[in-house]
């Protein structure tokens, strides 16, 4: 399991930037961008655990940076951060896609589980990606090595 998380927050209100760095500094190591242009390029620049999404975000909206995030990096976790938790909110995110929904002030311990959460499923969809690439690789090998054996001995006893 990952120490500290690496997120990246997407928000587009500087004020906002500041108190989610607050809210969630002690559980992962942060880094904030205004844009999605922003967001892609930062993307492509590290490996993130999470990325968090401002309900609020007015240079887009969350469903697009969500659609971003989807299209390039499906296996990465997004959650959307709001001012309020409503049962339609939450419907709303997690039927887009997002991985949850998370109401800024919360309690310590619901920050924590969610990131790590967040974080733990990244990590275990990229082992099951390698895990399962390592498989499709063994067997053309094995396939490969058969076949040749195959022919090989197809040679052999065609040879007097």
């Amino acid at each position: 399991m990952i120490s500290r998380p690496k997120a990246l927050v997407l928000t587009s209100d500087h004020e906002e930037a500041r108190s989610i760095g607050k809210a969630l500094e002690d559980f992962a190591l942060l880094a904030c961008v205004a844009t999605i242009a922003e967001m892609k390029f930062a993307l492509e620049q590290a490996d993130y655990d999470v990325v968090f999404c401002s309900w609020s975000y007015y240079r887009s909206t969350w469903g697009g940076a969500l659609n971003e995030v989807r299209q390039r990096y499906p296996d990465l976790p997004m959650i959307v951060l709001s001012r309020d938790e409503g049962a339609q909110e939450w419907d709303e995110v997690v039927e887009a896609g997002a991985f949850d929904l998370l109401a800024l002030p919360c309690p310590e311990q619901l920050a924590v589980a969610l990131i790590e959460q967040a974080a733990a499923s990244h990590e275990a969809r990229k082992a099951r990606k390698i895990m399962a690439s390592g498989r499709e690789a063994s067997h053309r090998f094995a396939y490969k090595r058969s076949s040749l054996t195959l022919c090989g001995s197809r040679w052999k006893t065609s040879t007097p």
